[in-house]
């Protein structure tokens, strides 16, 4: 009897031991799929809060102000809004074409564009300042330094 018991008890103890053994795996592997639920639910945040904010009129001056800025110096500069941005634009106070970028700037209205976006470009190049594009490059830089941060790699 004492024999049977202390097998039983043996057999316990193999099986609790190789239910911890399999716990660090498990561990692992759950915190690396809520690391991705997470980076998931960041990003998702980012881009709400920045869509809401991206259409306000102070948000697409400061953009274009920021892509005129990065193009200085450059002639015949097209400034791509969506027809909504550049209306808006257009109707604040003392607003002129020539107060962001200078005199030598075309102001276009393109459908193509989402609202708060903006394109600038000139005969030297461009530059996308669409925030679509800037989210996608966010997104992109995320699930970047999560693959190196799984291999233990650097971020390029």
């Amino acid at each position: 009897m004492m024999q049977k018991a202390q097998a039983a008890y043996q057999s316990r103890v193999q099986v609790v031991d190789g239910l911890i053994a399999a716990l660090p795996p498990q561990i692992e592997s759950r915190l690396a799929a809520a690391e991705d639920d997470m980076l998931a639910l960041c990003f998702e945040i980012v881009c709400r809060v920045l869509g809401k904010s991206a259409v306000q009129p102070e948000a697409i001056r400061a953009q274009l102000t920021e892509a005129m800025g990065a193009l200085r110096g450059r002639q015949s500069v097209a400034v791509h809004l969506h027809p909504d941005d550049l209306q808006a634009l257009q109707k604040e106070p003392g607003w002129t074409s020539s107060q962001i970028g200078g005199n030598d700037v075309r102001w276009v209205a393109s459908s193509e564009v989402v609202l708060g976006g903006c394109i600038v470009e000139s005969p030297e190049g461009g530059l996308d300042v669409r925030i679509e594009t800037q989210l996608n490059a966010l997104r992109d830089l995320l699930l970047q330094t999560r693959r190196a941060a799984r291999s233990g790699g650097v971020v390029q």
